[in-house]
């Protein structure tokens, strides 16, 4: 939360009331077009009025992996849903439950919202936060900047944006993402296992062929 704070005022020094949109760097996105389109559409809910937006991923299996968001099928806005919950990482059973009952998401932490309604949300839930961040905001273009962002950040509090805010705010709006998503934080150690089994695999075969020659 302190880092999406600390972009949110120097996007509002720079732009004012600007949409902010908060992607996280270590997801693949396979379908550029639908990506766009779809954040397009988020922009368009956030600008509407004071909405926290975020884009779930529609999943295909039971991640364990994962938190999910829940939202509410007969609350429809244009093409977003508004969110009942925010749920954290389930077992097996539970996730396989989630899958069957159509009516939730990944959260794969990509939000949109204004601005102003991002901050105003520090301001009520996390308020020792936002006193931090307007005193870096004051600095900003300033040689007393780094001074401040030196003295303020460290003591901001250590919390995530899930927990510190989307848990406890209202107006909260979720999209389905179908754009080809994968977590290639998850994928990485998938990957560094399945080559490990593979060299295992060699090793053994190898050594086979060692013995037998």
């Amino acid at each position: 939360a302190p880092c999406i704070g600390l972009g949110a005022v120097h996007v509002a020094s720079k732009y004012d009331d600007a949409v902010m949109i908060v992607l996280p760097s270590d997801h693949l996105i396979k379908h550029n077009d639908i990506f766009k389109d779809t954040f397009v559409n988020a922009c368009e809910v956030a600008e509407s009025g004071a909405n926290l937006v975020t884009v779930g991923i529609t999943p295909n299996y039971p991640e364990t992996g994962y938190g999910y968001i829940k939202y509410n099928k007969d609350n429809k806005e244009g093409v977003s849903y508004s969110v009942e919950k925010f749920v954290e990482k389930p077992d097996l059973e539970t996730a396989k439950s989630y899958l069957e009952d159509g009516s939730y998401l990944w959260n794969s932490g990509m939000f949109v919202w204004k601005v102003s309604t991002i901050l105003d949300c520090f301001k009520s839930f996390m308020p020792s936060t936002y006193d931090g961040l307007m005193k870096i905001k004051a600095s900003v273009g300033t040689a007393d900047y780094q001074a401040t962002l030196e003295k303020e950040f460290p003591d901001l509090e250590s919390q995530s944006v899930d927990y510190g805010i989307m848990e406890k705010a209202d107006d909260i709006y979720t999209l389905a993402g179908n754009f080809g998503w994968d977590d290639v934080g998850s994928q990485s150690v998938e990957l560094k296992r399945t080559m490990k089994m593979a060299m295992l695999s060699t090793a053994m075969l190898l050594l086979l062929i060692q013995r037998t020659v």
